[in-house]
């Protein structure tokens, strides 16, 4: 019933949380010292297969500015739009207008219009942050429905040997 107990009270929250917190610890890093600004409309990147990066625009610039996104070779990237507000650790406010998945090795390039001062975060690998996001919280659920069964047996074999 202990064992049971600490799965299902310790082990599967910490798992989860863990997992979570493994996943967005490569972003805390950039996050605290603000993304990387483009110098110019468009700016290219040389990614590798299965890495992202993530595109902003200063928060007062965000209503009329437009990013995109283009890889070298046709089909080698994946770009899907966003709309999140972030204040980076060196004070600075920004929004995301879109998230590049990068499928092959390409060469990204992204241009901005409507802002002079597009910026981004990454590359970072989406395996990196996938499978801790994914596993951790996985773990975290089996090890819960483990103690949650152990300390119900254990709740039973407590009262039945009570009853004798």
């Amino acid at each position: 019933m202990i064992i049971g107990l600490v799965l299902l009270l310790v082990i599967g929250p910490a798992a989860t949380i863990g997992g979570i917190v493994w996943s967005v610890g490569s972003l805390a890093g950039d996050a605290a010292s603000g993304p990387t600004v483009i110098g110019a409309d468009s700016s290219e990147i040389d990614v590798s297969a299965n890495e992202m990066l993530i595109v902003y625009v200063p928060q007062e610039d965000a209503a009329g500015a437009e990013c995109t996104a283009e890889g070298s070779q046709p089909g080698a990237l994946s770009v899907v739009p966003s709309a999140s507000s972030v204040t980076f650790g060196d004070g600075s406010r920004y929004e995301q207008k879109i998230g590049v998945a990068v499928l092959e090795d390409t060469t990204v390039t992204i241009s901005c219009t409507g802002t002079d001062a597009p910026a981004y975060l990454g590359p970072y690998s989406l395996f990196g942050m996938a499978a801790p996001l994914l596993i951790g919280p996985i773990i975290g659920l089996i090890s819960g429905l483990v103690g949650l069964v152990l300390t119900i047996v254990g709740i039973v074999l407590l009262v039945r040997s009570r009853r004798r």
